[in-house]
């Protein structure tokens, strides 16, 4: 679950609360249901003539999977992954086919390699396809909630209008002393629409841009990775290679990468103790 959004939802919730609602002398006028039908329907109508049915799925997804129960990504358990994957690949590159990984991306990397049926040239292109095309769902996924954004604001406005020629209407009749609360009833539409629009659908819109560079950065990472284990490259240099990807903070420490080096140096010498025996 990630607990950063969804303290970021309560916290939204508290600041319409503790500004709007609770020192309004009159809080049922916020919850006006004509105001809110106006801007919540007129929001999904809009949508749903905007764009097809599986890209509004697509963004309730981005809310269940990628926002309320996102997972972390951990790029050193990966890279710690990746080179146990080396010393399997040089023993026998097939037991890679079945191999499950801490990303999805990586177990179908894993599987093509071991399958054996991809070039070095070949492979790193269907990669990077494939890499693409999570970059391009996840930034149409932000480029749609950036297009609806526009939408809450303009209803509020169209609602703010009605009311505001309902009231010079009823003018006459009322007198001025209905023209302010005439006036803080039109201007409730305009309110729910200005909140939904920059508590709700910005910040998603902004996350779902940093969910597609954060993937794409991790998947860079897993295919020059995935690339030397196709080349047949040693534990340690992929080592060094993969942990320079790592923010500074992640990185595996170099007191690991000394107990990695010393593993593969016994690893290697007693290999070569059996090679020898055997000649």
């Amino acid at each position: 679950m990630n607990l950063t959004s969804i303290l970021g939802f309560m916290t939204a919730y508290w600041v319409i609360w503790s500004g709007v609602l609770g020192p309004s002398p009159n809080r049922a006028m916020f919850l006006d249901s004509h105001a809110i039908v106006l801007v919540v329907g007129g929001t999904l109508a809009a949508a749903m003539i905007a764009f097809p049915g599986k890209r509004l799925l697509g963004l309730f997804s981005l809310l269940v999977n990628g926002v309320l129960f996102k997972s972390a990504l951990r790029p050193k358990r990966i890279v710690e992954d990746m080179l146990t994957a080396a010393s399997v690949a040089q023993q026998n590159p097939r037991g890679l086919v079945m191999r499950k990984a801490p990303h999805p991306f990586l177990t179908e990397a894993y599987q093509l390699v071991g399958e054996g049926f991809l070039d070095e040239h070949q492979l790193e292109e269907v990669l990077r396809i494939r890499s693409e095309q999570f970059k391009k769902n996840y930034l149409a996924d932000a480029k749609t909630l950036n297009a609806l954004a526009k939408f809450p604001p303009a209803f509020g406005l169209l609602g703010a209008s009605a009311g505001m020629i309902s009231m010079m209407m009823s003018l006459g009749k009322g007198g001025t002393d209905n023209i302010g609360p005439a006036m803080a009833v039109a201007l409730v539409a305009t309110f729910w629409g200005i909140a939904v629009a920059n508590l709700l659908l910005l910040p998603l819109a902004d996350h779902a841009t940093r969910l597609a560079q954060d993937d794409q950065s991790v998947r860079k990472m897993i295919i020059e990775g995935v690339m030397m284990l196709k080349r047949g490259e040693a534990p340690i240099p992929m080592a060094e290679k993969l942990n320079s990807y790592l923010d500074v903070r992640q990185r595996i420490p170099a007191a690991d990468l000394q107990q990695l080096k010393q593993q593969v140096y016994e690893e290697e010498r007693s290999n070569s103790q059996i090679r020898r025996r055997a000649g």
